[in-house]
């Protein structure tokens, strides 16, 4: 009709598949411009075709990420002008997409902030590893954390196609550690600052974790002596421990290691002595610390010294003892002394109460 070469796609059917052919069409003309006869000639391009339809369905998939990933995702060209924002990016910003394509980094930024932009880009560009970063950044209604990405994008001729920037909001991971942060500060206020002594040790093998300063004080010890690498076997012998008759412990008798080996919780007096001698009473109440399938991860122990306390104890019984004691010689005494008075007095009696029956005369 037209007496043109055409060229056109022809889609056959073979069984399960599609095959894809790219036909030529030539027209064979007379002198009087009048076609004779028509010569095609087609090449099957099936693999082409496939690999186009994968390109579009991936193009589609990647576009689908890019718009609707919860991260922020911004395209930059290495002078620092955006290529293309993503929703997310867009709306940290406080704009549509479209507004941002094309714009220069130092239009988006203060001075301050696209110079540091700037040369993360030029870094990227640079590098072949991806960069990461965490800012704080002013925002409208309020300034957010990002923990951010910044990794160059190849063509395939191995030029620098842009640069790539995924940023996500980390603003609630910031706020939960800092709130973190708060709670081990005060935690460990309160645990150095404790009257009495805290350990803690890991399970399974006990080793020692932390100790406090009034732990160490009981010992009268440093922590490189008495808890650095040790473990339920070397309780009983780095601090000394026995029990309340002088005997040593056994390794798995000592309350933190019966708390870390069979989840006891258990309460108990025993001594530490230390390297002068010096015979200090301990009151320990010590419990695992388990997780939420009941398996033990830990074992803690609150130790009191309460020597001071059991000499006072002991003293008063003692003054107690010699009170009564004296009580009882005072009965005695006032016994005696009760029986003695009345032997001369029953007669002085008696010879008065004869005077009074009988008639005295002048002589």
């Amino acid at each position: 009709e037209t007496g043109e070469k055409q060229v056109i796609e022809v889609k056959v059917p073979r069984e399960s598949a599609w095959l894809y052919y790219l036909t030529t069409v030539v027209p064979v003309k007379d002198p009087a411009g009048n076609v004779q006869i028509v010569i095609c000639m087609s090449k099957e391009i099936t693999l082409r075709k496939q690999a186009e339809m994968l390109l579009r369905e991936s193009e589609a998939r990647y576009k689908a990420l890019f718009e609707d990933s919860g991260n922020a995702i911004g395209y930059y060209k290495p002078d620092g002008t955006v290529i293309s924002f993503n929703i997310k990016a867009a709306e940290n910003m406080g704009g549509l997409p479209e507004e941002f394509t094309g714009r220069w980094i130092y239009d988006l930024f203060p001075k301050e902030d696209a110079d540091a932009y700037m040369a993360r880009i030029t870094r990227a560009v640079m590098e072949d590893m991806p960069q990461e970063y965490e800012d704080h950044v002013p925002l409208n209604p309020g300034a957010k954390w990002f923990f951010s990405i910044f990794h160059r994008i190849m063509d395939s001729g191995g030029g620098i196609a842009g640069i790539q920037v995924i940023s996500q909001d980390i603003t609630q991971k910031k706020q939960t550690e800092e709130r973190l942060h708060e709670f081990q500060a005060i935690l460990q206020a309160a645990l150095d600052n404790s009257q009495a002594g805290i350990a803690i040790a890991d399970a399974p093998d006990g080793k020692l974790r932390f100790v406090n300063k009034a732990g160490l004080l009981i010992r009268d010890k440093s922590k490189e002596e008495i808890v650095d690498n040790i473990d339920i076997d070397q309780y009983v012998a780095s601090w000394n421990i026995l029990h309340l008759d002088g005997t040593p412990y056994q390794p798995n008798e000592v309350p933190l290691a019966r708390a870390v080996l069979y989840g006891d919780t258990c309460s108990e007096e025993f001594v530490i002595r230390r390297d002068d001698f010096e015979d200090r009473i301990v009151w320990a109440n010590a419990a695992p610390v388990k997780d939420e399938h009941g398996r033990i991860l830990a074992g803690i122990v609150i130790f009191l010294d309460v020597t001071d306390r059991k000499k006072t104890v002991d003293a008063l019984l003692e003054a107690k003892k010699a009170a009564e004691a004296a009580t009882v010689m005072k009965s005695r005494f006032l016994s005696n002394m009760s029986h003695e008075l009345r032997t001369p007095i029953n007669g002085v009696l008696g010879m008065m109460q004869l005077l009074e029956m009988t008639t005295l005369t002048e002589e």
